[in-house]
């Protein structure tokens, strides 16, 4: 499960999220969030800055934390690592 943290007013972040959607719309776990309007959430995972992914394993702990924009390969990379 990845956590995808954005923002609307972040330009990095309208580059990664057509990637982000992609890999969810092809079945893979991926729950986007806004920061704006989750931010207790993303405090609790430590986001500081945006566009950031946070990896979970399947007990739900934080495996990795990737920020900024990624390919669609190494997201894959640390979905299926």
């Amino acid at each position: 499960m990845i956590k995808y943290f954005t923002a609307g007013w972040c330009g990095p972040c309208q580059v990664f999220k057509p990637v982000m959607e992609q890999l969810k719309s092809e079945g893979h776990p991926i729950q986007i969030l806004d920061v704006d309007a989750n931010q207790q959430e993303a405090q609790q995972y430590g986001v500081r800055s945006v566009p950031t992914c946070v990896v979970l394993d399947s007990n739900n702990n934080i495996k990795e934390t990737l920020v900024g924009v990624q390919t669609k390969e190494r997201v894959l990379e640390s979905l299926n690592g």
